[in-house]
């Protein structure tokens, strides 16, 4: 299945249908691999630092649905094997936004793991070569900068960018880049193997999942069950 679209489950009982949700998520997701260098001798002959951006928008669907689907109080967990931040801490500060509230990072302790704390900055780096760039190619440090024809392509993101670099959303920013603080780096020193990131989110918040296409739904005035096909017009959108 694809996990940006996992479907809902429902169990049934004598007081009707309910919504499955799961006390535990884990979202190991696809990543660059950028951070298994040492062992993936191969990759860092065609890695640029551009290998990333292809990857965080599934990255960011698949860590909002995996919230969609935890119960209150419950934790999820995202990781990858990479160290670029467009794949690591934007994608947790754009599910942060996203769900308004409904979760938050908690400190991962862990007795014996030594871990980095996660980044609040960051730049982004330009999809494609730039001309006259310095060495290590162009980069962006904010989505103003972005020209209007590079936001137009889609091959970079608003949520690519750090919440603090965010002009749209300073107040909103400030406490999300203190939460990804709370994000954990590994680090080759801190145990001569790989790099890994990792997050820890609580749900705190309770906000209904909305229905998807192929959802059993029971329609109210007549009793009878109908399975969604689409996002629906009118007063029945959503």
């Amino acid at each position: 299945a694809d996990a940006r679209r996992y479907p809902n489950l429902v169990w049934k009982n004598r007081h009707g249908n309910n919504k499955v949700r799961f006390d535990r998520v884990m979202c190991d997701v696809p990543c660059s691999g950028d951070g298994t260098v040492r062992k993936a001798r191969g990759l860092l002959d065609n890695w640029t630092p551009r290998s990333g951006l292809c990857h965080h928008g599934d990255q960011l669907g698949i860590l909002c649905r995996g919230i969609e689907l935890l119960a209150p109080g419950g934790l999820l967990t995202y990781s990858t094997c990479a160290l670029n931040p467009v794949e690591c801490e934007a994608v947790v500060a754009g599910a942060l936004s996203w769900a308004k509230g409904m979760v938050e990072v908690v400190p991962i302790q862990i007795p014996g793991l030594q871990l980095a704390r996660g980044l609040t900055t960051w730049r982004v780096p330009a999809p494609i070569a730039v001309e006259g760039a310095p060495p290590g190619g162009a980069t962006y440090a904010s989505w103003e900068e972005v020209s209007q024809d590079e936001r137009n392509s889609g091959r970079l993101r608003r949520s690519m960018f750090p919440p603090a670099a965010d002009a749209a959303s300073v107040k909103v920013g400030a406490p999300i880049s203190e939460q990804l603080q709370c994000c954990g780096r590994l680090l080759p020193v801190h145990d001569n193997g790989g790099c890994f990131f990792l997050a820890l989110l609580r749900r705190v918040g309770d906000v209904d999942v909305p229905l998807r296409r192929g959802d059993k739904a029971r329609v109210l005035h007549n009793g009878l069950e109908a399975t969604v096909r689409g996002q629906g017009t009118g007063k029945f959108a959503g």
